[in-house]
């Protein structure tokens, strides 16, 4: 596949079906839905942790530049920033966060103390991986069906 239309097809396999809204091409994760369904560390285990409820593990940008999450029996929300195209810079402002005991093995806590440390993503065969800082690991979302809470 050599010459422009063998990279732009190669271009579509990296980003699978997310493709930017036509009218405002820097807007891809505004408006989306997301949940959690694998997170990976970086550390020498290398280990990936399947999330086995990722309805309980959702994520929605919002065009006002506010993000709102609900991790297991909580809400959060914070600001966000990035998101542009369908790779580059992503940042979280300051947390708000509801502060129920879930039930184990909850994994809110360390989500949300993972989320600040985002400083990029990309969109992969359809999916959202956003990057930790300092080699911190991923966490990939699907997207998630259309709901009226976070």
């Amino acid at each position: 596949m050599a010459g422009p239309a063998g990279l732009v097809f190669a271009a579509t396999l990296l980003v699978g079906c997310a493709k930017p809204d036509p009218a405002n091409p820097t807007a891809t994760l505004a408006g989306s839905r997301w949940q959690l369904i694998a997170i990976e560390s970086m550390d020498d285990r290398q280990t990936v942790y399947r999330v086995p409820d990722p309805s309980r593990y959702t994520l929605s940008f919002g065009a006002d530049g506010q993000a709102s999450f609900r991790l297991d029996c909580n809400q959060a929300s914070a600001p966000w920033t990035g998101g542009r195209n369908t790779s580059g810079e992503l940042r979280f402002g300051a947390f708000t966060m509801t502060r129920a005991v879930c039930p184990p093995p909850s994994m809110d806590r360390t989500v949300v103390r993972a989320l600040p440390d985002v400083n990029a993503f990309r969109i992969v065969r359809g999916q959202l991986v956003m990057a930790l800082e300092v080699n911190g690991g991923s966490y990939t979302w699907a997207p998630a069906p259309p709901s009226t809470t976070p």
